[in-house]
């Protein structure tokens, strides 16, 4: 039996994003059958990246017409179509309608757009369209008050928004067996009602058992579980564009993008948002960012005190930094405060953390029978490292070093440390020289830093009466990097890149 193409149109702002999480949420498998949720542009990879262009980029409108094409193509044969044909239902937010209405109708392309996507799509249609109609005033307002960023489709005046409405309204007139149209105004709870209200009466055979109905019958008690929310963010080159999510119950529930970012701007305003949306409900914040965690458990209270100012000068951010930690102050989350408990990251705490983190993932994704589990050590090259990030470098080989933005080209962990050593030095020689009375560097069994080379097995020069040691391994050589770092309060604007094998 094949699934259903049930697909979801409207102007940019109508709701459709809403809706399809709250269908996610209220849609559960049946027979281990499963509801697939998509999008265009996009769904796959091939079809994301065409999005980020198409989306960030002022292009000639038939140049539009034809990426968007090319997206759908992708996303037809690598994702609809085997959906399809294993008896997959597919939900799409967008498909061959919105190219007719934004660049046929809107844009002025007319026919052409129609004959683009004849070839594309072949004899493929959606069995249940969905058009969520709002007036265009309504759904710019609404776009202003919950996104951060916009797109330039966003961006565009209140008359071509009105002219894809008309071209949606056109389409649904003349296939009313295909649409069916929904006042977009209601509220969610409604626009969801009516969806799964006719999805029963279209496929009731298909969907009726697929209904979680226990989150229907609002007489039955409900019980309240503490949320929990994922956030995530990048810059694609970092500076560059970028974008971030907020995610729940593996859907994103707000997404943003900014023109010129990087990945840590991204990761905070996801961090930012998530608290936004709870509004001081209590939740779970899953992030991979160590240097957001860091900054509200850390350094903000330090930075707060000082009158939001640090040692080297002004605080990076500063605008997603304040308002995230009065959030954060505020809010009965927890962002992996446990690692508050352990003073020193000793090889046995580091252990004991990794443990807890793999029995968290085994709650949350189960391991197939006889599947053979491998410990690898998540080495991205390319990638950009905080000092104190949590990975084994040994054997391993930097490729450069990152201080405030300035890419510095290193061949070895010496080289690293020592050129790291310099540029702080010529920061502020005062702050660097009253490291040789941190503990840290002077310990029983060795010396680190020091004022006489002949205390030093394998003596650096960063000037010419101090020297540190570069008798290390790697990740000795990393964690004195940090240390120095954080002395500087530069923790979050030093970062190292792996030297691909």
């Amino acid at each position: 039996m094949l699934g259903k193409l049930i697909t979801f149109e409207g102007i940019d702002g109508s709701g459709k994003t809403f809706l399809l999480n709250e269908l996610k949420r209220r849609l559960r498998s049946k027979n281990n059958e499963e509801i697939i949720f998509t999008r265009e542009p996009g769904g796959i990879k091939v079809a994301d990246g065409l999005r980020r262009i198409i989306l960030d980029n002022k292009i000639d409108s038939k140049t539009e017409v034809l990426l968007y094409a090319a997206a759908r193509r992708e996303h037809i044969l690598k994702k609809i179509l085997p959906s399809l044909s294993s008896g997959k239902s597919v939900f799409c937010d967008r498909f061959v309608d919105s190219s007719i209405a934004y660049q046929g109708f809107a844009r002025g392309l007319g026919e052409n757009v129609r004959a683009i996507n004849k070839y594309v799509v072949g004899d493929l249609k959606p069995d249940l369209t969905f058009l969520l109609d709002v007036d265009p005033e309504i759904s710019l307002q609404r776009i202003s008050q919950n996104r951060e960023t916009t797109n330039r489709f966003d961006e565009e005046k209140i008359d071509f928004h009105n002219k894809v409405r008309q071209g949606y309204l056109e389409l649904a007139k003349n296939e009313p067996e295909r649409f069916v149209v929904i006042d977009a105004s209601k509220t969610l709870s409604e626009m969801v009602d009516e969806v799964l209200e006719e999805l029963k009466i279209r496929f009731g055979d298909y969907f009726e058992d697929n209904l979680d109905l226990s989150l229907t019958e609002k007489s039955q008690p409900k019980k309240v579980e503490k949320r929990i929310l994922y956030t995530d963010g990048s810059a694609s080159p970092n500076p560059g564009p970028g974008g971030f999510a907020v995610i729940e119950n593996g859907a994103p529930i707000f997404m943003g993008r900014e023109a010129n970012s990087t990945n840590i701007r991204m990761e905070g305003l996801a961090l930012k948002k998530a608290l936004e949306l709870l509004n001081g409900e209590e939740a779970d914040i899953w992030t991979d960012s160590e240097f957001w965690c860091n900054v509200l458990t850390k350094w903000a209270p330090i930075w707060q005190a000082n009158g939001w100012r640090k040692k080297s000068g002004e605080i990076s951010n500063l605008d997603i930094v304040q308002p995230l930690f009065e959030f954060y102050q505020k809010s009965n989350i927890e962002i992996t405060r446990n690692i508050n408990n352990y003073q020193v990251w000793t090889d046995n705490e580091i252990k004991n953390r990794a443990e807890q983190l793999y029995e968290k993932s085994k709650e949350i994704w189960s391991i197939p029978a006889g599947y053979k589990i491998q410990k690898l050590n998540n080495i991205e090259y390319g990638k950009e490292y905080l000092l104190n990030s949590s990975i084994n470098v040994t054997g391993e080989k930097p490729d450069k070093l990152i201080i405030d933005s300035i890419p510095y080209p290193v061949k070895s962990w010496k080289g690293l440390l020592e050129k790291l050593c310099i540029e702080l030095y010529n920061l502020d020689s005062d702050i660097f020289k009253e490291l040789i009375y941190n503990p840290n560097f002077q310990t029983k069994e060795r010396v680190i830093l020091s004022n006489s080379i002949s205390k030093l097995r394998q003596p650096i020069e960063i000037s010419n009466d101090l020297y540190i040691e570069s008798n290390l391994n790697a990740n000795a050589i990393l964690s004195y990097a940090d240390i120095i770092a954080a002395n500087f309060e530069l923790s979050d604007e030093i970062y190292f890149v792996l030297k691909r094998k």
